[in-house]
């Protein structure tokens, strides 16, 4: 039974289970594409949206109704001043511009590396300090208002506050309602995650799109080819072409789609989250128009539809079906499951394209250690003697999962790590080490980039490519073996704490490793001048580029250019990432 739809037609009236949205809700779905376009065509206004003037209209809850100002008890930018408004409103400001261009980790180390000139005790490991910053908290039940959020830094506290406090900060809730990622809602959370966790289910669901998967990175392989063949003085841009795919992976395993639909929506789905389309209703269309093809077509099917359990069926777009059924057996509404679907497709491709990225480049900068990933997959692929790669053929590749465990240490996709609201009183490290009582509501972000990429935690080598270095038996798989996991410790949270975690962690792996694998069995990366030759100090910036993910900066002396003239006109630096590829020969003799 075939386990892909064909798509291909546009959006009519209806919409299937969905009902015919009113106007008013499809301008509410249509948030997240116009605050994203509007970004880059309204310019410098949008930078300025929280500018002096509105910032002193917003709501200001910085100070509780009993009096306590969270930002009088734990050191940060307001720590030395009187807290004055006008103090407030100049570090919104800075962390405007540092959030745009990408740069928020500087100024948290900024920050922690004042804190420790006063600090004996907090000095002693400066990537742990907690710090506080005033921020615009934004919503979907009301108006913008002015608070303060705890950047939590101590590996102690990161994870005890984020599997002990699920409920979210509504940051997102404007652009992805009250979906899986977004609700502040413990229990509509609970409901979603457990209606939707089977479908990423290792054995019962993963294991049977396996093939499709596969089959995708068998024929990526051969793009690589097409694109090496036409590379130019800088080599192929890998990062556009790890998104490509990452996102062909996504709709055609996960959703259930052909291929031909996937090539014909890829780059304006791409397109529509950069806030490039100029079609401002894309988005918005595009996820309906998959939501309402799911009730057309009897194919589409997840682990746990009875049909399958009988073996009547096979499984197929399992998230497209998780998602369409949440309307009857969750009684969800439409924003919410419109809001999981749109979550699926950004997140769901753009981390794990990063990552693919940011350990090419490493393989690209470290030759020793990308000659064992060669000789890897030249065993691998010589062990298979010709038959298809399934699914537990994915333990099969230790080092290529310690190499893509270490990229997302040194590189984590979410660097910003994961929003909370403190669900009663809870404490953190403070000043002189001691504990700091944080009251019921506290807002509090569990960064991970800082944890990441400390020295105390980590050692010497920390800012170093090191997939040999002594990982935690929480950290990585023991014994090499390829299982549904979600690898984490104090220290280390690349996927977040569960209960909380991310729902797609075992998709990315997968798909991580079968595109990997072929990729590198076949092609050699080198890094092209621009890359070779940057070096973060004389730059005055940093490669990666912290935005809502953290992807790879255009470094072209043309990308470059670019990113001024975005920079000038209010929008984000330029991505791209460019390496040399040659084809290779793999080894006959191992």
């Amino acid at each position: 039974m075939s386990t892909q739809v064909k798509n291909d037609e546009k959006i009519t009236d209806a919409f299937g289970a969905f009902g015919n949205p009113s106007a008013e809700m499809m301008t509410k779905l249509n948030r997240f594409q116009t605050i994203l376009n509007g970004q880059n065509q309204n310019n410098k206004k949008a930078g300025a949206r929280f500018g002096p003037d509105v910032l002193k209209m917003l709501p200001n809850k910085i100070t509780k109704e009993d009096g306590f100002n969270v930002a009088k008890v734990l050191p940060g930018p307001m720590w030395k001043t009187n807290h004055e408004f006008e103090k407030v409103v100049e570090q919104i400001g800075i962390g405007a511009v540092t959030g745009r261009s990408g740069t928020n980790h500087i100024r948290w180390m900024k920050i922690q590396d004042e804190i420790a000139k006063d600090d004996s005790v907090l000095a002693q490991d400066k990537r742990s300090i907690n710090f506080v910053i005033p921020r615009v908290m934004i919503s979907d039940s009301e108006l913008p208002f002015l608070c303060n959020c705890v950047i939590v830094c101590n590996p102690e506290d990161c994870a005890r506050l984020a599997k002990n406090h699920v409920i979210k900060q509504p940051n997102f809730t404007p652009i992805l309602f009250q979906s899986l990622i977004a609700t502040t809602d413990a229990d509509h959370w609970k409901k979603q995650r457990n209606h939707l966790a089977d479908v990423f289910l290792p054995i019962k669901s993963l294991k049977n799109i396996f093939n499709v998967s596969r089959d995708r990175a068998e024929k990526c392989a051969d793009i690589m080819g097409e694109l090496m063949s036409k590379q130019g003085k800088y080599g192929v841009q890998v990062h556009e072409f790890f998104l490509h795919e990452a996102q062909a992976q996504l709709q055609m395993a996960l959703f259930g789609l052909d291929e031909d639909y996937m090539e014909k929506t890829n780059k304006k789905i791409r397109d529509g989250f950069a806030g490039i389309n100029p079609d401002v209703n894309y988005l918005r269309d595009v996820t309906l128009e998959m939501m309402r093809k799911v009730g057309e077509n009897p194919n589409y099917a997840t682990a746990s539809d009875p049909e399958v359990i009988r073996g009547e069926k096979d499984i197929c777009g399992p998230i497209s079906k998780a998602v369409y059924n949440a309307s009857k057996e969750l009684d969800l509404n439409l924003p919410d499951q419109f809001g999981n679907m749109m979550l699926i497709l950004f997140a769901g491709h753009d981390t794990t394209a990063h990552t693919m990225t940011w350990f090419s480049y490493e393989m690209a900068r470290n030759p020793d250690i990308q000659q064992r990933i060669h000789q890897e997959c030249d065993r691998f692929f010589k062990e298979l003697n010709g038959r298809k790669m399934v699914y537990e053929d994915c333990e099969k590749l230790p080092f290529l999962t310690k190499c893509v465990m270490e990229t997302l240490r040194l590189w984590p996709a979410v660097a910003n790590g994961t929003f909370r609201e403190l669900q009663y009183d809870d404490f953190v490290i403070g000043p002189n080490g001691k504990e700091v009582m944080l009251p019921k509501g506290t807002y509090v972000q569990v960064q991970s980039i800082l944890r990441h990429r400390s020295e105390k935690l980590w050692g010497p080598d920390a800012l170093k490519f090191n997939p040999d270095r002594d990982w935690g038996e929480d950290e990585i798989w023991d014994n090499g073996h390829f299982r549904g996991y979600n690898p984490s410790s104090k220290r280390f949270s690349p996927f977040t704490y569960a209960p909380r975690d991310c729902l797609g962690k075992n998709f990315a792996q997968m798909e991580m490793r079968t595109i990997l694998a072929n990729v590198f069995y076949r092609y050699h990366f080198t890094l092209s001048e621009p890359y070779a030759k940057f070096d973060e100090k004389t730059a005055g910036f940093p490669l990666e580029n912290l935005q809502a993910t953290v992807g790879p900066r255009d470094i072209t002396p043309e990308g470059l250019e670019a990113t001024k003239r975005r920079f000038d006109n209010g929008q984000t630096p330029q991505m791209a990432m460019y390496l040399k590829v040659n084809a290779r020969q793999p080894s006959s003799s191992l």
